[in-house]
């Protein structure tokens, strides 16, 4: 009998076994081991490239918003009043009086002359001041719109619309008009009130500020009838 590796008795010797259970062992901790690994979860990574894009484009956006919503102030420049004064038909001359609130809006008929002038309460709605328009200019306003169809029937060209409308426009005998506003008067009252006097084809206007002789008189006139208010 040899002095070998001893055999078993399945006829494997002590030394393959050994070599044979340690390679079982180490499949069982590797497998293990993979099955550990699998188990392990890892925290989802989010890319935030696209949001920074998206704030891009908001602020982009906002701030071509707020440039163009922007608030527009219209300057009013006023004559120098260091001159001589234009001369105006007082028969033909009405003087509208912007102040600071909607309600605060009257008109009179030629010249001011304190006490004696009388403020009419007004509004630019169609049958207030508008009406009042119509009627001092109806023979005017007849006129352009028999000017007007003739143009739009193709019977006069452009050019000789626009002569013959300066014409009846600028006439002797044509309304005035004389706006005149306060430091406190929003710009869209006179935007409206230019409209007022374009419906009404009255192109003789004059903007002058308010003396304050009138501002007393539109004053006194709110106080003595607080209804307007």
């Amino acid at each position: 009998m040899s002095k070998g590796n001893p055999r078993s008795r399945n006829g494997y010797d002590s030394g393959t076994l050994i070599q044979k259970s340690n390679t079982m062992a180490d499949l069982i901790q590797a497998e293990k081991a993979a099955k550990g690994s699998r188990a392990i979860r890892r925290r989802p990574m989010i890319d935030m490239t696209p949001m920074v894009d998206l704030a891009f484009l908001l602020l982009t956006f906002f701030v071509l918003a707020a440039t163009l919503t922007k608030p527009k102030v219209i300057e009013i420049i006023y004559p120098d009043s260091s001159g001589e004064p234009s001369p105006i038909n007082e028969d033909g001359a009405v003087t509208l009086l912007l102040g600071h609130s909607r309600e605060q809006t009257f008109y009179y008929e030629g010249l001011f002359r304190g006490d004696s002038t009388q403020l009419l309460h007004t509004d630019f709605s169609p049958k207030q001041f508008r009406a009042y328009l119509f009627q001092r200019n109806g023979h005017t306003i007849d006129e352009v719109n028999v000017l007007r169809n003739d143009f739009q029937q193709g019977k006069i060209s452009g050019e000789t619309f626009r002569v013959q409308y300066s014409g009846i426009v600028s006439a002797k005998g044509a309304p005035v008009v004389i706006i005149k506003t306060c430091e406190d008067t929003p710009y869209e009252r006179i935007i409206s009130a230019m409209d007022e006097l374009n419906l009404t084809e009255i192109r003789n206007r004059v903007i002058q500020r308010m003396s304050d002789e009138e501002m007393t008189s539109m004053e006194e006139y709110s106080h003595e009838n607080p209804e307007i208010n």
